[in-house]
């Protein structure tokens, strides 16, 4: 019993189908094949019971029909489905014909059935089945019309004449026609429909591409309503948070707040998105398990077609590495920074101690290498005096050998004060080594430079200088040139001033002398 339920279910089974309209076609005609061997097989146990010969006769033409049938079905289910489908049409036409024969009037019930031929030839093969089978139709009908006219058929039980031609054509035509347009009809809505079915194909497709994209992608994405309560996590953000997309369903997002975000973020946050914006910003989370990391997050709103929102989407970034590497640039750059600022310090410290004296702060000979050059350059320019005094301490090695060397430099310091406080910021004081000082005064003329001098020797005098309880008082002597009159380089100049201080220290010393130039020889 089950394997006939198994070979009926086969039997019934339509074949494997392939383009759409082909397919369509396809159930058409094996639904017809299946219909009409069952019509067959019902109509052959009927003449069967019925035991008038005549109704054997028929079975012998019907179990003829069904063997034809059978036959077509095979072909069609070994995929030969254009022959059958055209065979089928042509057996079915001659078999209706003979039938209308048989019946001996084509008054018979049989010619209905033309008109589901027609309807069938509109299904299958469109506009060109419908004309086929109304004149296929048309042309049959007026031979069976002549046949009966002439005696060819079984007695005539009703006249018949040409007008019933036209009738039966106009009958076939408008099935046609009516066919044809519900066929039209049918078609309208089957390529709406294909349409329609192709764009939620697409969409389907698209949703299906942005799903994997949501689901892969390296960001975190939360999906929430307007009560911020969570619909959607990705698994990006059960990876980083620790939380399973269980646990986080129906919550609110604040289940990762660690309390150390500023309360001014959220605000701004809630402020941007009630204006319809979208909001960019950090949070410093936590995760399940309590560990604390930065998140970069932008989060929006999602509207309807009506331009009203419906939920919440934030997009997070888990930048707490970037956050470390930042601070550890940072941290790295404050070091740089902090490394040159002493370097250039050092710099300038160096460069001081290049041009400086150690013990006095005043400048050394090196610097006036440099500068001097300069000097004469721009009293040539300026067409102005350059005034050179060259200062010594009186018996100051007297100094050293009653007091010692640190009373000495106790001496040198403070003579270096007395003559830094005596001196304008252009002029230049420098030590030239021991006990000498050298003062280059810029725009100084000799009566102007000899009062200077004057003074700084009457100051040096009364000045005390104290050093382990014991006071001291040194004298000064100076010797004073002037550029150009005395010299024309640096050399001349010095050794000019130093000729009129070796005067005052011959005359007594503290005191100041002029360099006079010596007048020429009578010789000369």
């Amino acid at each position: 019993m089950i394997s006939i339920l198994h070979w009926l279910r086969k039997w019934f089974e339509a074949p494997p189908l392939t383009a759409e309209r082909g397919a369509y076609r396809d159930r058409v005609i094996h639904f017809t094949l299946i219909s009409t061997m069952v019509v067959m097989l019902l109509t052959i146990s009927e003449n069967l019971l019925n035991k008038d010969p005549n109704s054997i006769t028929i079975v012998r033409y019907d179990l003829l029909v069904l063997a034809v049938l059978v036959l077509f079905r095979y072909w069609f289910m070994l995929g030969h489905k254009e022959a059958v489908t055209f065979w089928l049409f042509i057996f079915g036409f001659l078999g209706l014909t003979f039938g209308v024969v048989l019946q001996g009037s084509i008054h018979s019930s049989v010619i209905g059935v033309f008109f589901l031929m027609i309807v069938l030839a509109a299904i299958i093969y469109q506009g060109r089945g419908i004309i086929l089978m109304v004149v296929s139709t048309s042309v049959a009908v007026l031979g069976l019309i002549m046949a009966e006219k002439y005696n060819l058929l079984q007695p005539i039980t009703e006249n018949l004449n040409y007008w019933e031609w036209f009738r039966y054509t106009a009958y076939f035509a408008t099935v046609g026609g009516l066919s044809y347009y519900g066929m039209w009809v049918a078609n309208q809505a089957l390529e709406k429909s294909r349409k329609k079915t192709e764009e939620l194909e697409a969409l389907q497709d698209e949703l299906r591409s942005l799903n994997r994209a949501v689901e892969q992608s390296p960001v975190s994405i939360i999906i929430t309503d307007l009560e911020s309560k969570i619909e959607y996590v990705n698994p990006t953000f059960t990876r980083v948070t620790g939380y399973t997309k269980e646990e986080v369903l129906g919550k609110n997002p604040r289940i990762l707040n660690s309390g150390k975000t500023a309360r001014s973020t959220y605000n701004d946050l809630w402020g941007t998105l009630t204006q319809g914006q979208e909001w960019r910003g950090e949070f410093l989370n936590r995760k399940k398990d309590g560990t604390i990391y930065n998140e970069l997050a932008i989060i929006s709103a999602i509207f309807n077609d009506e331009g009203k929102p419906t939920h919440y989407l934030a997009v997070k970034e888990d930048i707490t590495e970037r956050k470390q590497a930042e601070l550890a640039l940072q941290k790295a750059n404050n070091n740089l920074t902090n490394s040159l600022a002493k370097v250039e310090k050092l710099q300038v410290l160096l460069r001081d101690m290049a041009i400086r004296d150690a013990l006095t702060g005043l400048y050394n000979r090196h610097y006036l290498n440099e500068t001097l050059e300069r000097e004469f350059k721009r009293s040539e320019r300026e067409n102005k005096p350059l005034t050179f005094m060259i200062m010594d301490i009186d018996h100051f090695k007297k100094v050293n050998d009653t007091w010692g060397h640190p009373a000495g430099d106790a001496v040198l310091v403070a003579l270096a004060e007395l003559l830094r406080s005596s001196l304008r910021e252009s002029d230049i004081l420098c030590r030239l080594g021991g006990e000498e000082f050298l003062l280059v005064l810029p725009n100084l003329n000799q009566s102007d430079g000899l009062k200077l001098a004057e003074t700084i020797c009457k100051k040096c005098e009364e000045m005390p200088v104290y050093y382990e309880g014991q006071e001291m008082h040194v004298t000064v002597s100076i010797g004073m040139a002037i550029f150009p009159s005395h010299g024309n380089n640096f050399g001349e100049m010095l050794a000019a001033a130093d000729k009129a201080l070796y005067q005052s220290k011959h005359c007594g010393r503290n005191k100041v002398t002029v360099f006079e130039a010596p007048e020429p020889s009578p010789e000369d």
